[in-house]
């Protein structure tokens, strides 16, 4: 159902970028004197496209917020990375305000592209830090699974430097 002229003055901020099982905060303004929360709003959480009755979650509005023209929740975001947006919805599903995309990022995402800032600012021990809380946290016991990452990073490293050694071989050999 589409929003009466008098229910359109709505304004509905969300986090817009944030890793699965972040929070995804959101705030939502009346911008007209009658835009007050009424008894049985709700906000819900939807993926990219949904109509307004497939939502993943919703919030009630708490009694305390009801008359007035503002509020926040929070959202634990979806475990599937994606595209997902949120709906400021009377009880009856009438719309009153979306987000823009709220960007659901794995967390290994969002650390690699944390490694990777740090490395560029030249952070070299954040790095180290970072890349050993991600070694052990994610299989610490694993013997298996680090020997398979210390020969993938070693064949890694090996084939950063072979181009260089190979022209050094070949010029020896011809000398």
């Amino acid at each position: 159902k589409m929003a009466g002229p008098e229910e359109t003055c709505w304004i509905l901020e969300a986090t817009d970028a944030i890793h699965a099982g972040g929070k995804i905060c959101v705030q939502w303004t009346g911008k007209e004197p009658h835009s007050v929360c009424v008894r049985r709003d709700f906000v819900a959480l939807y993926a990219a496209g949904q109509p307004a009755r497939k939502y993943l979650d919703y919030k009630q509005i708490d009694k305390e917020k009801e008359g007035k023209d503002s509020g926040s929740l929070e959202f634990v975001a979806p475990s599937k990375p994606g595209p997902y947006f949120v709906r400021y919805l009377r009880a009856d599903y009438t719309e009153l305000a979306v987000s823009s995309t709220i960007v659901v990022r794995s967390a290994l995402s969002v650390l690699l592209e944390e490694v990777k800032s740090e490395g560029m600012q030249g952070n070299a021990e954040t790095v180290l830090e970072m890349f050993e809380t991600v070694m052990l946290s994610l299989k610490a016991n694993d013997d298996t699974f680090h020997k398979q990452a210390l020969d993938s990073w070693r064949e890694l490293q090996d084939k950063k430097t072979r181009p260089h050694s190979d022209m050094h071989d070949s010029s020896a050999a011809a000398a």
